[in-house]
């Protein structure tokens, strides 16, 4: 490995870590969820688990507009067009204020349907849809955060997203034992919901206080850049300090003015545009994996001791979710970004090259993590407080971890490289048959042949060998992705979009 690839290797590992932490603050706070849920009842923790599974899709739509925002904006900066990137982020910004609004709409009026779709149980009904619309309440600040974070990703300013995201870990995990422990929401999940929608909020205001800093830099850096270098007037004055009127103008500038008055109307459309279509080739992809994760609970709930079968489920997903899914998302976050500014640097082979290495090198330290984790039957009882049926149905579901893990690495690495170059329209068909053929395999094995829940392992290693082989097929025989020159960074390109 030369020096070059060293630096660059290092450089995503630098970037990655405090992505990792970002991610990972987020997971603690579901694992205090379902520690303090198994301090009330299994059903508790069920309903935990499903209230997550629903309120995951709110992040699934943020992470999609998060990772558009990623590929263009970085692609922007690493090539130097700072106006371009800034009119990227203010789109995402208004974008995700949408989303995050409607997401609080949704959960809160159909939370109680969800619920009752997917189980039967009258207490987990109770706590499920109760605590799916409370935390529905926090949607809003979450979305604009993933997106702000996408934002400082791009600028090479990871490291300051994690005063957001700590502050927001600490509040949550601190509110929820004390509001737990005393106050009128003492004993209930409602504490787990103030403290997060408290959390989301003061967790946004961090954001937005860390964000105006680089925002002014890069306001002024447009401002000079136009003062340089424009040549006709962008904007049209009725009088000026030398007392002109509009009918002083000469005709020639004033129809340059307006041609880049439209101009950039045109650019902001098609900007929005492509933020779209990037971005909901990744909520697809993402969605069709929640879908079949929280479907799989109804599965579990036609099979005898459905509860215990969900909350096992919970663990499994919690477990992996936290110490597997968050390291390895966090260092794909990082790549795909560092894919995006290569790209706008012409340097489409190196970026190639550095995901070699990455694919072969996170698989190891994956299926050693794997092994650790299965080893360690102790830490389910640790965070969940679970009963002995619960952890036993936990232990059939994980003991193929660390098979299960490199799989997922070699997947998420993969696609990440694409979502960088802003292709994602192959991740997108990977993720939606891999994922429906989970479903139809575990629904086939586990109530069919009523194999149980080992149907359901068989059923996560074969969509994900396939998913894996997919991605690995896809990245050797897919074209180079879009470079520079190809795009122009003109907002939308068949070659970026490709979808």
């Amino acid at each position: 490995m030369n020096s070059e690839r060293r630096a660059l290797l290092l450089s995503i590992l630098k970037s990655a870590f405090p992505i990792f932490i970002t991610l990972e603050s987020i997971a603690m706070i579901g694992v205090v969820d379902l520690e303090i849920a198994g301090r009330i009842s299994s059903a508790a923790q069920a309903a935990v688990g499903l209230g997550d599974q629903l309120l995951y899709f709110t992040s699934t739509a943020a992470s999609g507009l998060s990772v558009a925002t990623c590929a263009i904006a970085a692609r922007y900066f690493g090539a130097g067009n700072i106006k371009r990137m800034s009119s990227t982020i203010k789109s995402s910004i208004a974008i995700a204020t949408i989303c995050g609004i409607a997401a609080i709409i949704i959960g809160w009026v159909a939370a109680d349907d969800f619920v009752r779709l997917l189980s039967s149980d009258a207490a987990v009904i109770q706590h499920g849809a109760k605590y799916i619309q409370l935390c529905s309440l926090g949607s809003l600040p979450y979305v604009l955060s993933i997106v702000i974070a996408s934002i400082f990703r791009s600028i090479e300013r990871t490291a300051e997203s994690l005063y957001s995201s700590l502050t927001t870990m600490v509040i949550a995990i601190g509110l929820s034992y004390l509001l737990f422990e005393v106050g009128p929401w003492k004993g209930s999940l409602d504490a787990l919901c103030v403290a997060w929608i408290s959390a989301a909020y003061i967790g946004l205001g961090v954001s937005l206080v860390v964000l105006a800093k680089p925002a002014k830099q890069f306001a002024k850096s447009i401002v000079e850049t136009e003062k340089r270098d424009c040549t006709v007037p962008t904007s049209i004055q009725i009088g000026n300090s030398r007392g002109q009127s509009i009918s002083s103008i000469k005709p020639r500038r004033l129809t340059n003015a307006i041609n880049s008055s439209r101009a950039d109307y045109r650019n902001a459309v098609r900007l929005i545009k492509l933020l779209f279509w990037i971005g909901a080739a990744v909520v697809l992809a993402e969605s069709s994996t929640l879908a079949t994760d929280f479907l799989v609970y109804k599965l579990l709930s036609m099979l005898d001791g459905a509860t215990n079968l969900q909350a096992a489920w919970t663990i499994f997903l919690k477990i992996e979710e936290t110490f597997a899914i968050m390291p390895i998302s966090a260092l794909s976050l990082a790549f795909a970004a560092t894919v995006a500014q290569m790209i706008g640097q012409g340097k489409e082979k190196q970026a190639r090259d550095c995901l070699k290495y990455l694919v072969v090198a996170t698989s190891i330290a994956s299926s050693v993590l794997g092994i650790v984790l299965v080893t360690a039957p102790h830490l389910m009882a640790t965070f969940t407080h679970a009963d002995r049926q619960v952890l036993n149905n936990a232990k059939q579901m994980l003991f193929l971890l660390p098979v299960f893990l490199p799989l997922l690495a070699v997947r998420f690495l993969t696609f990440s490289f694409m979502e960088g170059a802003g292709q994602t329209s192959v991740p997108m068909r990977l993720a939606l048959i891999g994922n429906v053929l989970k479903l139809v395999v575990a629904g086939l094995l586990m109530n069919a042949l009523s194999i149980g829940s080992i149907g359901l392992v068989f059923a996560i290693l074969l969509s994900r060998t396939i998913m894996a082989i997919g991605a690995v097929r896809a990245a050797i025989t897919t074209g180079k992705p879009a470079t520079t020159s190809e795009v122009k960074f003109k907002p939308v390109t068949k070659a970026l979009v490709a979808i």
